[in-house]
């Protein structure tokens, strides 16, 4: 699918659901809203972390069952759907865009006493824990249940993964990517998540945001679903609210877990998102705060909304849904947009649960323990997420007129540096012709204070993270640094796509002491291990305050997080964008797929980046300046490749005669062969490249280094990836003409 520019307009919301532990149903869920309920349950099966026993556990048997997150997920976009009335069979025209931090690897790391061990061999429940890990192992099994053959991502930003999933919704449908969005948030409690979260200082006794006496937030689980469509393709009556505005920034210094105390970083995302919506800054009636119930963060919102609330002249009404929902995670923005379009319909703004004492040192009073009437006109919903991200979406009332404003033109994007750590010689034509290339050099000697100040203390945070910091360092170099200082740090944005990122690592680290010593979990252990810290990094040191974003889950996750890129860009979110894919393969993830037999390439340690920035022909760019048109990011790849045609078909508009070489990036097996075999058959004149038949590969670094080998060609290439799951994306790399 070519790209069609991008044109403004407020999306549709036409269908909600909903599970939490507050009611599973858009209808038990409202009582209990209203009502300020909350339903919390005691910790059982485990250690109770310093007397800080309660969370939100979902109490339904439906549930209790492997594939806990699916389930949740599945109910809550099955309630959604009916509501917007759209076929469960939904085909090339919709995407899928799901935020979750740990999808079902909770059932993996139940099994790490065996793993550790060495033991656990080829039992079924294992390789089911195993193959779900990855946290795309969920948005591919969603996706095949509603046949989605368009778009799909999942994004995992902390705390903030759920309003990225919807602002990147609304990108693609102004994009023309789709004309229906699936968005839907999911995440279920664990050991380790608990645990982790106590340690770092973010866990409370009880569940009461804005108190005087809060102490923390409580942990809950849950889904969040909402159906967006593209204005024209809504029937009379089926609109709920419309989606007119999002924004997402990164605070100065990217702060590892909470926001900066200076409360900009929020006001600037509340302030940008409502510009967009409006073209100035319009005061909202109404703001669903995120509001977990620690200290700093509270105060630090509260400072913001005040701020807001100065510069537009209007009390702004605000409350918390965590004080019923408890936190949820990556679910929680996605629960609380649902919360806030039933407040827009019912004209009610449901109490802040459990405040009987508000903060007196707040600078905002929020909604006390009574509901409030009132006609909503316009809400924002604030998320923000460890690494100093804050976003908010702007959620305005159906009657309010679409707005449509002129597109602006069709933008060429130039890569103006590369990097690569650990992949450079992954290519051979051995498919093809038989020759082989030799496997890339180990990385044992790899050292994060090459490319960063030892002060920096990078050397701590997960290998993965490394990896992925010290290959966009390596990109930037002192000619990008220079070029990127030139544009304002809030135009920069920095985009990372991982599989695994530092999930196993923190799943090791935490598994081993809740086995042993849980009082032993240090800060770090949960702080230093997160998905999204690479992108995070680089904030952090290069000082880039734009859009920072995350694809995760799956070998795909660096195109994904390219064409996140891409759009964002096309959005005019940012001006330049640095795009960076890694892993790193823990020894216990290694050991586990080895003894399931699931796999079959041997994965290494590798990154790729690459930097992007809007320039017309005459730029000037390392190595010959390039455009990249991204042609298709569509999922429905079957395992033996046998629809690879069609897919390559779509990925090169159907100009196949144009393609003059094709960069497989996929694992070996039976899907790689099927795609080489479809690309020679497709493809007549194009020179195709695969992973070599030592089976070696990188897993998300993959798609970025076929990228940036095919801006080595002098006529178009095509790069493109896929899973064993059905995740497909390509990209179409073509000469900039002087």
């Amino acid at each position: 699918m070519m790209r069609r520019g991008y044109r403004f307009f407020d999306a549709a919301i036409t269908g909600i659901g909903v599970v939490t532990s507050a009611g599973i149903g858009k209808e038990a869920f409202a009582a209990n809203l209203f009502m300020g309920r909350q339903h919390l349950s005691p910790l059982e099966g485990m250690q109770v972390p310093r007397g800080k026993g309660l969370a939100a556990k979902v109490d339904e048997p439906a549930f209790d069952a492997p594939g806990r997150a699916v389930r949740m997920a599945s109910a809550a976009l099955d309630e959604a759907a009916g509501q917007a009335g759209i076929a469960l069979s939904a085909g090339n025209d919709t995407g899928m865009f799901l935020a979750t931090i740990g999808g079902d690897s909770g059932e993996a790391e139940n099994f790490h006493p065996l793993l550790s061990a060495g033991e656990g061999g080829g039992r079924r429940d294992l390789r089911r824990a195993v193959i779900s890990y990855p946290n795309g192992a969920l948005l591919n099994s969603l996706c095949r249940r509603y046949n989605i053959g368009g778009p799909r991502l999942l994004f995992t930003n902390a705390c903030a993964s759920g309003n990225i999933a919807i602002g990147m919704a609304l990108d693609y449908l102004r994009t023309g990517r789709c004309s229906t969005a699936m968005v839907v948030g999911v995440d279920i409690l664990k050991p380790s998540m608990i645990w982790g979260a106590d340690r770092a200082g973010f866990l409370g006794r009880s569940l009461r945001p804005f108190h005087a006496l809060r102490d923390g937030a409580v942990l809950g689980e849950g889904a969040g679903a909402l159906i967006l469509q593209h204005p024209d393709a809504v029937r009379r009556g089926k609109r709920l609210a419309n989606l007119a505005g999002f924004n997402c920034v990164c605070d100065r210094g990217a702060a590892a877990i909470t926001l900066a105390a200076d409360d900009i970083g929020l006001l600037r995302s509340m302030r940008a998102a409502l510009c967009e919506a409006f073209g100035t800054v319009v005061p909202p009636d109404y703001i669903n705060a995120h509001a977990p119930g620690t200290k700093m963060i509270d105060m630090v919102e509260c400072a913001a909304i005040a701020s807001l609330s100065r510069e537009t002249g209007k009390v702004i009404l605000f409350n918390s849904t965590k004080s019923v929902t408890g936190h949820l995670s990556g679910a929680s923005p996605v629960v609380e947009v649902v919360a806030a379009v039933m407040q827009i319909i019912s004209g009610r703004i449901h109490p802040t649960s459990g405040l009987n004492q508000p903060d007196g040192e707040l600078e905002a009073k929020p909604v006390g323990e009574t509901e409030i009437r009132g006609v909503i006109e316009t809400a924002v919903s604030n998320a923000c997420g460890g690494g100093g991200v804050s976003s908010s979406v702007v959620i305005t009332a159906p009657a309010t007129v679409t707005k449509y404003k002129p597109s602006p033109p069709q933008r060429r994007y130039l890569i103006a540096g590369s990097g690569i750590i650990n992949c450079s010689s992954l290519w051979s034509m051995g498919a093809v012709d038989g020759k082989d290339a030799p496997p890339p050099k180990a990385q044992a000697e790899f050292d994060i204070y090459r490319y960063y100040p030892a002060e920096s203390g990078y050397g701590y945070y997960n290998r993965a993270a490394q990896i992925g910091a010290a290959v966009a360092a390596i990109a930037i170099g002192e000619k990008n640094a220079s070029l990127l200082d030139a544009i304002p740090a809030s135009q920069v944005g920095v985009f990372a796509g991982t599989c695994l990122g530092g999930g196993p690592e923190a799943s090791a680290v935490l598994c081993e002491k809740l086995a042993t010593n849980p009082a032993k979990i240090t800060p770090n252990n949960s702080l230093d291990h997160g998905i999204h810290l690479g992108g995070a990094l680089v904030c952090r040191h290069y000082g880039y305050t734009g859009p920072t974003y995350t694809c995760s889950g799956s070998p795909v996750s660096g195109l994904h997080a390219l064409d996140a890129a891409l759009v964002t860009l096309d959005a005019g979110r940012c001006a330049a964008a640095v795009v960076m894919a890694y892993d790193a393969v823990h020894p216990i993830m290694r050991r586990a797929a080895s003894r399931c037999r699931l796999y079959d390439a041997d994965y290494i340690d590798a990154g790729a980046a690459l930097v992007l920035h809007e320039g017309d022909v005459n730029g000037t760019a390392d190595g010959g300046a390039m455009s990249i048109r991204l042609t298709c990011n569509g999922g429905g790849a079957r395992r033996d490749g046998g629809n690879a045609e069609e897919l390559l078909w779509r990925a090169a508009d159907g100009e196949t005669e144009k393609i003059g070489a094709v960069y497989i990036a996929i694992d070996g097996g039976r899907q790689r062969k099927g795609f080489v075999r479809g690309a020679a058959a497709l493809f007549k004149q194009a020179r195709i490249y695969s992973y070599n038949t030592r089976r070696i590969s990188p897993l998300a670094a993959g798609g970025i280094a076929g990228i940036l080998n095919a801006a080595c060609h002098r006529g178009p290439s095509l790069v493109v990836a896929a899973d064993w799951g059905g995740a497909f994306a390509a990209a179409l790399v073509e000469p900039v003409k002087k």
